[in-house]
């Protein structure tokens, strides 16, 4: 079950990955002095807060809530992170960080493939080699690789 898991894991993050390249989703909520978000594009997931001061109109302000889908193009391969950074002018401060797809992949990627070495061992096969020890005498040395002892 474990490597199938892993396995299914992989082939989502592939997707999101390909699929980032071309499309950017994000999902925010705040007003627009003020919000949060979480998103995925040019390969990378990351989440960003954005802080304005610009904004001193009395009353509430627009919500700015909801999932935002729109078009990019490439991919960026490093991780990123900015902690309260002016943008634009000083009123504007944004504080991001971004994870490339890949870097979290790679650890997934290779428990799936840990995962489906282990199962390939088989019943009545050396421990150490993979050698079949059927007709040989029960916990035989393996006459491959002289250790093991059949699963």
């Amino acid at each position: 079950m474990g490597k199938w898991a892993a396995t299914g894991i992989c082939v989502l993050l592939l997707i999101a990955w390909v699929l980032s390249g071309w499309w950017s989703i994000e999902w925010t909520r705040g007003t627009q002095a003020d919000w949060i978000g979480i998103g995925c594009d040019r390969g990378r997931l990351g989440t960003g807060h954005f802080v304005s001061t610009a904004f001193g109109a009395p009353g509430p302000l627009p919500r700015m809530d909801g999932i935002e889908v729109h078009p990019t193009s490439g991919f960026d391969w490093y991780f990123g992170f900015r902690l309260g950074q002016t943008v634009v002018d000083p009123t504007f401060t944004l504080t991001t960080s971004n994870v490339p797809i890949w870097a979290l992949a790679l650890p997934v990627v290779g428990l799936a493939v840990w995962l489906w070495r282990i199962d390939r061992r088989i019943a009545g096969a050396c421990q150490s080699c993979g050698y079949d020890l059927a007709g040989l005498a029960p916990n035989a040395v393996c006459p491959e690789c002289g250790k093991g002892a059949p699963v």
